[in-house]
């Protein structure tokens, strides 16, 4: 019990800037990744390059002979929307774009594999031709595989 006129020690609060005590207390981890396609000719450079300069993060790795091989810088995967000057996202099929800058009888075979930390691994792999034909497969494609093949289901490579 406390007497009348006793003195209490009031609670000091310490202010949380939530702004970053999120950051500082938690560690989130991110998927990173590489991606690179193969070389393929397009029908004419400079649509293709002024089509690759209006997507972020997709760019030209290299010319060789007049082919082109590109890769993607959206944490090293490849790009899902492109940026307007409002900053504005609006989502993109990068291989049906693509297709329609590859030359007749040309095929673009896009891969891209990366983790977050180690709790997964993907892998993705598509090719794509002129006419805008795709084809792709995946890393998780092996469990299905393995069900076919052995007729039991192995556990996922994740934690």
């Amino acid at each position: 019990m406390i007497s009348r006129g006793a003195l209490i020690e009031a609670p000091t609060f310490e202010l949380i800037d939530f702004d970053t005590s999120f950051e500082r207390k938690t560690t989130l981890a991110n998927w990173y990744g590489f991606s690179r396609s193969n070389y393929f000719k397009v029908k004419d450079r400079e649509q293709f390059e002024a089509w690759v300069d209006g997507i972020d993060d997709l760019e030209i790795l290299a010319e060789n002979d007049g082919r082109f091989a590109i890769n993607g810088a959206w944490y090293g995967g490849w790009p899902h929307a492109r940026c307007d000057d409002e900053g504005d996202n609006t989502p993109i099929d990068l291989a049906c774009e693509l297709s329609a800058h590859l030359e007749e009888g040309e095929i673009a075979v896009l891969l891209q594999a990366g983790a977050e930390k180690l709790r997964y691994i993907t892998g993705d792999a598509l090719a794509v031709n002129h006419r805008g034909e795709q084809v792709s497969l995946s890393l998780d494609d092996i469990y299905g595989l393995a069900k076919t093949a052995f007729g039991g289901v192995p556990s996922d490579a994740s934690y």
